[in-house]
Order: structure tokens, then C-alpha cells, then sequence
């Protein structure tokens, strides 16, 4: 016995057994390939949320920026409210 047998525990076989090399990849393989329309379904559905984040942000945009042109804003400002309190209420 070596000196590092000596105070390593015993190694056990699997469970299972000894599997081969290539058998084991294949299993792998196929637990990969079973999964993949995970990811591919994530970046389908992060590709339809950005076009709709940014039509969001469009829509959001103009809607803001008719308000801001109305009377009771530039009442607002007219009277020397502060802008961040103009703009948040």
C-alpha cells in the first residue's frame, strides 16, 4: 500500500454499475437534446417581448408628450411649480 491508500477511504463502485464512455454520452446527448426547445422557446419569446416593449415605449412616449402640451401643464408651470411636480401629478 501506497501512503496515500492509507488514509483515502475506500473507493465504491456506483450504484448502477460501470457504464461505458460512449454510452454515456449518448445519454447525455439525448437529455440535451430533450431540453434544447427550452432555450430556443426563451429566445423566441424574449425576441416578441422586446418589439412589443418597444412599441410600448412609442405608444407610452407620444401619450406623454400630448399631455405635456395640454393647458393645466403649462398652468402648472406657468405658476412655478417645481418640473419633477408637474411631471408626477
Amino acid at each position: 500500500m501506497s501512503e496515500f491508500q492509507t488514509w483515502l477511504p475506500p473507493i465504491d463502485p456506483p450504484p448502477g454499475g460501470y457504464a461505458r464512455l460512449a454510452d454515456a454520452l449518448s445519454a447525455r446527448r439525448e437529455r440535451a437534446a430533450r431540453h434544447a426547445w427550452r432555450g430556443r422557446l426563451a429566445w423566441v419569446g424574449a425576441s416578441l417581448a422586446v418589439v412589443f416593449m418597444a412599441l410600448i415605449a412609442r405608444v407610452t412616449r407620444s401619450s406623454v408628450l400630448d399631455v405635456l402640451g395640454e393647458d393645466l401643464v403649462r398652468t402648472a408651470r406657468a405658476k412655478g411649480n417645481v418640473e419633477r411636480r408637474v411631471l408626477w401629478r
